[in-house]
């Protein structure tokens, strides 16, 4: 079975950003094929990204939110195997913790998309900005249901908004859903 948040982040499998260096061989010349960073760690690497909250610079710019498209009003969109627009689909949005051993989730949206396939969210909590919950809200399981169509559901980290912003250049987070016919 496909894991549903890492099955399609192959890029990532490698990066000695994200997983643990003692899998890897100690020597430079062994490690030359198993290790590579991703496209978003080496983007972040080579950018301009890495800044300090209250530089001289970017004053009162937080460094973090700099790296992601704006947290608020982010966009699903609902979309048929041809890429049409699926109104009235049923939406529910779990914030997941990463906290072993009870994995606490809880729902924060539950909403139907508009007539253009469209629903619209915030990723923090009411009263509390994003960044007051990093790194301890930064996964959410979406989950898309409706009539005579196979229920979805995707993954979503602090990963895929860096990459929105970063690789894609997105200021404003767009996240799409395909759902196939029964």
């Amino acid at each position: 079975m496909k894991d549903i948040y890492w099955g399609d982040k192959q890029d990532y499998w490698k990066d000695p950003m994200l997983v643990n260096s003692y899998r890897y061989p100690s020597i430079r010349s062994d490690a030359s094929g198993v290790i590579k960073f991703s496209n978003l760690s080496a983007a972040i690497i080579s950018g301009d990204h890495r800044r300090y909250s209250y530089s001289e610079q970017y004053p009162g710019e937080n460094w973090f939110v700099s790296l992601t498209p704006e947290y608020k009003n982010i966009e699903l969109r609902v979309l048929d195997i041809n890429g049409n627009p699926l109104s009235n689909a049923n939406v529910k949005m779990w914030d997941v913790s990463p906290y072993y051993p009870d994995y606490e989730s809880k729902i924060v949206v539950e909403s139907t998309t508009n007539s253009e396939g469209k629903l619209f969210f915030d990723w923090g909590e009411e009263n509390v900005p994003y960044e007051a919950l990093v790194p301890f809200r930064d996964l959410r399981l979406i989950k898309v249901y409706k009539e005579g169509y196979i229920p979805s559901a995707k993954y979503l980290s602090v990963l895929d908004a860096q990459e929105a912003k970063i690789l894609r250049g997105e200021n404003h987070w767009i996240i799409k859903i395909q759902m196939n016919p029964k």
